[in-house]
């Protein structure tokens, strides 16, 4: 696998930063330990749990946190992350955690799978087994699981989906041109880049979960990219008005009600969306922003120890972000700062 088709993003960024042939066959459990050891850390945050990722460079783990603080856990070890990949400062490779704690995340055979297991260290499965790379997932509120993957590494690459308990796999948009990473909501509608194979520019498509209604939602010579979908099937991604300025856009599942917002200039590092319409961002000047749309009011969070990547936003709007120290937190409305675990921070990925 391309490691790992990752959406053509600024320099910059670059810089910085199963189941046999798909035969689901259940593989032996992934061990767990409560010994925390921290830096690199990528979450995805829902309620008051924090998934990341921690851990030494030779050997990183998945760790969880609660948002209100506290000793970190750790609950799965010798995981998949994007500096493992070589992405030191992708923020896609990390775990996913929907609401009832279940943590979808890379692990590894030999080759990338797909595992789970919960905030509290039990339940560890590994999902997929077989001879190509699954990557990218995420987890809905109902404990289903869309990631990328493959039939095999000559094969081009196709949208999978399995429930956590490791029934009802499904291949999606088989052999497309798809690009990580991905996004779903509860409705399993699942986003993702795209491209014609003559192209070079990349588009935003969707897919339902019967892999039937595949829809171009984008189609210009510029490259749109990372989206994100809530539950309201409103689809946030960047959009680009010339090589050098990055905005957001904004549009229905149905491919209508297109906006550009204009007024949110981004470094094209990260964004999110959550299911009560507000959006967080990292401005052109390195400001994480929080607003809604049309609205003109903006929300920057006002701390210096911010880093330049990686966000995460619950619905109630507490904003999950890298700092200096590790990965620190803030409400929307800028208040209540605090770290949650450290040192050092990177790769966040909301849930569903």
């Amino acid at each position: 696998m391309n490691k790992k088709s990752t959406p053509i993003i600024s320099f910059i960024a670059l810089l910085l930063f199963s189941l046999g042939i798909f035969g689901c066959n259940q593989a032996s459990s992934t061990s767990s330990t409560s010994t925390p050891n921290q830096p690199n850390p990528a979450s995805s945050q829902i309620g008051s749990s924090v998934a990341f990722e921690c851990g030494k460079e030779s050997q990183f783990a998945l760790c969880v946190v609660s948002s209100d603080g506290g000793d970190p856990k750790t609950v799965a070890k010798d995981i998949v992350t994007s500096k493992t990949l070589g992405y030191q400062w992708l923020a896609f490779a990390g775990p996913s955690i929907n609401k009832s704690g279940i943590i979808a995340y890379v692990c590894n055979d030999g080759d990338d799978e797909i595992c789970v297991v919960k905030s509290d260290g039990t339940g560890a499965k590994q999902l997929t087994q077989n001879d190509a790379d699954d990557d990218y997932p995420v987890i809905n509120n109902d404990g289903w699981i869309a990631y990328l993957c493959e039939k095999s590494r000559s094969a081009r690459e196709s949208i999978c989906l399995i429930k956590a308990d490791g029934t009802g796999f499904k291949m999606l948009a088989e052999n497309a041109a798809i690009e990580g990473p991905i996004s779903m909501n509860s409705a399993r509608q699942i986003v993702y880049v795209c491209r014609d194979v003559y192209e070079i520019d990349t588009e935003i498509c969707l897919t339902d979960s019967n892999g039937k209604a595949i829809t171009r939602l984008t189609n210009n010579d510029q490259d749109d990219d990372l989206p994100k979908i809530n539950d309201a099937g409103k689809i946030i991604y960047n959009c680009h008005s010339d090589a050098s300025v990055y905005y957001l856009c904004l549009v229905n599942a149905d491919g209508k009600g297109y906006e550009s917002l204009s007024q949110a200039t981004i470094s094209n590092w990260d964004h999110v969306l959550n299911n009560n319409g507000q959006i967080a961002f990292i401005s052109s000047d390195a400001k994480i922003v929080v607003m809604r749309p049309n609205d003109a009011k903006r929300v920057e969070i006002a701390d210096p120890n911010r880093s330049i990547c990686c966000l995460s936003l619950s619905n109630s709007g507490l904003v999950i972000y890298n700092c200096t120290s590790g990965i620190c937190s803030a409400q929307s409305d800028g208040s209540n700062i605090k770290k949650l675990a450290g040192p050092a921070g990177q790769n966040h990925s909301v849930a569903p």
